[in-house]
């Protein structure tokens, strides 16, 4: 989305329309601080209020660069973030499991994971995948923002 992209770059506030999982979607005023790519996905690393948020970018329906400077460090990286809200997500409510499974059912098995944190090609027709889910035994039951 080019009003995401240029307010990361002009460091200004962003009014995104955004559909959470499962929620009707809102309209949310935030301070962005960078896209980042992860396997073919696009996030955007936000703030509101101070409080860290990562949405997907393809879950951003509308989105409207605002005239006011975001709140945000003045130097940012990104890799580090990533990591740290990577890490703080997945020790939330998450089971990682090493998975072998035919590779004609893959497709299957990612549409449930939450994340895929290796894949490792096995013998003819089958592949190693360590992947997280949601631990639908903690309270939330719920992952996302």
């Amino acid at each position: 989305m080019i009003e995401v992209r240029r307010a990361v770059l002009t460091g200004h506030k962003l009014r995104i329309h955004y559909a959470s999982a499962g929620k009707t979607p809102q309209w949310r005023t935030i301070d962005p601080i960078g896209l980042v790519t992860v396997r073919d996905k696009a996030y955007l690393l936000a703030t509101i209020s101070g409080e860290d948020r990562t949405y997907r970018l393809s879950r951003v329906l509308a989105a409207e660069e605002l005239p006011e400077l975001a709140e945000r460090p003045p130097q940012v990286d990104l890799d580090r973030i990533w990591r740290e809200r990577g890490e703080q997500f997945l020790s939330n409510g998450h089971i990682t499991a090493l998975v072998r499974v035919e590779s004609t059912r893959r497709e299957e098995l990612l549409n449930a994971a939450v994340t895929v944190r290796a894949e490792i090609p096995d013998t003819a027709g089958w592949v190693r995948i360590e992947v997280t889910y949601q631990d639908l035994r903690t309270p939330n039951g719920r992952c996302g923002s």
